[in-house]
């Protein structure tokens, strides 16, 4: 789980660098790192009381 304080810290590093460097990087890598890939937060499912018609 991310939490708010972890986001505010790591965005407060990113900040505090060289501002004539692109922060996109180090967010990128903060974000493979502590994030789930897009659909990874479903899981396949079938109800069931579903029937394909």
């Amino acid at each position: 789980m991310i939490y708010p304080s972890i986001v505010i810290s790591v965005s407060s590093c990113v900040q505090s660098r060289d501002s004539s460097s692109s922060p996109f990087p180090q967010i990128q890598t903060f974000v493979d790192e502590h994030f789930h890939k897009p659909g990874d937060e479903f899981e396949d499912w079938d109800p069931s009381d579903w029937s394909e018609e």
